[in-house]
Parts: structure tokens; sequence; C-alpha cells
């Protein structure tokens, strides 16, 4: 495998980690637990009428995911250097 490989493989990695672990993994779960959240604060116990149902559910659908991705990126930083870092001796 030549260089030019090697970066496609990890530009595919960190593309997979970033939207896989970040975007999907934690925004979406951060999405579903606030908006479920929200909805049992404001006292619906089942799907809230449309315009508290947007009200609720739009800044959470922006919000999550951007954050989610922000958090993906960290642990590809994180990950990334765990294989350049020399392990201390003991």
């Amino acid at each position: 495998m030549d260089q030019s490989e090697s970066k496609e493989v990890l530009a595919r990695k960190r593309g997979g980690i970033v939207w896989g672990a970040g975007v999907l993994g934690w925004g979406g779960f951060m999405f579903l637990t606030m908006t479920l959240f929200d909805w049992y604060r404001e006292g619906y116990i089942r799907i809230p009428p449309h315009g508290a149902l947007l009200r609720s559910t739009i800044p959470n659908l922006i919000i999550w995911p951007i954050a989610g991705y922000f958090f993906g990126v960290s642990m590809w930083k994180r990950i990334s250097t765990w294989g350049n870092r020399r392990n201390p001796e003991v």
C-alpha cells in the first residue's frame, strides 16, 4: 500500500468515526434523549401537538448533530494520537 492509498483509508476511517460515532451515535442519542426530556418536562405523555412538537424538536435537531460532529472530531483526534504516543516504561 502506497502513501496515497493509506491517506484514503485514513480519510474513510475518520469519516466513519466522525459521522458514525459522533453525529449518529452521540448526536442522535442526545437528540432523542433531550427531545423526550423536553416533552416530559412540558407535561406531554404522548406525542405533543404540532406547534409544541416543532418548538421542541427543531432546535434539538439542529444543536445535537452539530455537537455530535465536534464530538466525533475530538474522538478522532484522540484515537489518532494513541498510535503516535510512546508507551511509558514501567
